[in-house]
């Protein structure tokens, strides 16, 4: 593409523009899911998942680990619960002419049918360089089960009206990946897994607080005697 074929005004990129201007890349390398159907969008997979008790990593097509270093390929979602997912394709805003180029997250609609809601789908600044992320929450009430390799959100790439100056570059992928789970352990539990927690303890009714106070009965006895023991020993070492 010559400069003079490039895009003149702010717009939406189509694939000639698309493939020109943004370079996208990912490890390890698999076939590009183009959304063939749409040709201004461009279908990203996950490569990452961050909860705030788990971490998956894609090592290889169809091969993810988990943090213990045992295969996995997905979780289950609680109800209420958050995870960030960090694609596996790498987008490159950088570069000549690509300073004018920005993105915005898309959440693909089936899976909000479906109660797994993106919260965050944002926009990607000129000269971004790395993996793009998404929140999402399981608002269902069971558990909802996140793939990697699957695609949840797609992109799509716009041209602004003049070239402007590019972002202040990222970290290394690897650095993101470990501020994301930092972040992820320190995260509060949301308002809506404090509901359905809630949800769950009312639901099971009077059975469950006959149980509940039977085992607590049970746990104050136990005391009770270990105390009276200590007490007696002590009269009897006076």
């Amino acid at each position: 593409m010559t400069q003079a074929d490039q895009p003149s005004g702010a717009g939406v990129l189509t694939w000639e523009h698309v493939e020109e201007l943004v370079l996208i890349r990912a490890d390890p390398p698999l076939e590009p899911l183009y959304n063939k159907d749409s040709p201004a969008a461009y279908d990203l997979r996950v490569g990452h998942i961050v909860t705030p008790g788990e971490y998956l990593k894609l090592i290889a097509p169809g091969e993810g680990h988990d943090s213990h270093g045992f295969r996995r390929n997905f979780l289950i979602l609680k109800p209420g619960e958050t995870a960030t997912l960090a694609t596996l394709e790498s987008v490159d805003l950088r570069g000549q002419g690509k300073q004018r180029v920005t993105a915005l997250i898309i959440p693909r609609n089936k899976y909000a049918l479906r109660g797994l809601l993106t919260l965050n789908a944002g926009h990607v600044d000129p000269g971004h360089k790395g993996f793009v992320t998404a929140q999402v929450i399981n608002l269902t009430n069971q558990g909802f089960p996140v793939h990697l390799e699957e695609s949840y959100f797609s992109i799509v790439f716009s041209f602004l009206t003049r070239q402007v100056s590019p972002r202040k570059e990222l970290l290394p992928d690897d650095v993101r990946i470990r501020e994301l789970i930092q972040q992820a352990e320190q995260a509060p539990v949301s308002l809506v897994q404090k509901e359905t927690l809630k949800e769950v303890f009312v639901s099971k009714g009077a059975d469950f607080t006959v149980e509940l106070v039977k085992r607590v009965s049970v746990f104050a006895l136990g005391l009770a005697a270990i105390a009276g023991a200590v007490f007696a020993g002590i009269q009897l070492l006076d």
